[in-house]
């Protein structure tokens, strides 16, 4: 109790959970993605360059991971449940408005 009220539950997923498992799947992806297209497509001009460059995204997945970790079951529920809903937004909308599809008709 704090001021004579109660402490809030963590029991549901606030806003601020969902935008820190969002933010830090980002993050994670842009670490893995740096590695893999530096291998992949060493040829390929870049705006930056990362220091340490296996070994420094490494971490930062790792680090990506060990935060996820500490999330509630609740906020990855409802992440998955919003991720979904989006992709099938994006994907049907994407289907229908498609250059390519409309080309091939």
């Amino acid at each position: 109790m704090r001021n004579g009220r109660k402490a809030p539950s963590n029991e549901h997923a606030p806003r601020g959970t969902l935008l820190a498992a969002g933010a830090v799947i980002a993050i994670a992806l842009v670490n893995v993605a740096v590695v893999v297209l530096r291998r992949t497509r060493p040829e390929m001009p870049c705006a930056f360059r990362v220091p340490l460059s296996p070994v420094l995204p490494a971490l930062g997945f790792g680090f990506c991971v060990w935060m996820m970790g500490s999330l509630n079951t609740v906020t990855w529920v409802v992440f998955g449940v919003r991720m979904a809903v989006g992709l099938v937004f994006y994907f049907s909308y994407g289907y229908r408005r498609s250059r390519l599809a409309a080309s091939e008709k």
